[in-house]
């Protein structure tokens, strides 16, 4: 596969590996990109107010 920057070669390199260079900062889960660290980190944040019945 062909990339225009060095940058994106890079962040592709870490869907082939074990990589997780973006941990969440509440909890420590360590994510391969920076928005799935963001996705994941705004559960922490997010009102949950459906209870299971």
């Amino acid at each position: 596969k062909l990339y225009k920057t060095i940058a994106h070669v890079r962040g592709h390199r870490r869907v082939h590996s074990d990589e997780r260079p973006y941990p969440c900062p509440e909890c420590g889960k360590r994510y391969k990109t920076k928005n799935a660290q963001q996705v994941h980190f705004r559960t922490h944040l997010e009102e949950k107010p459906h209870v299971c019945q």
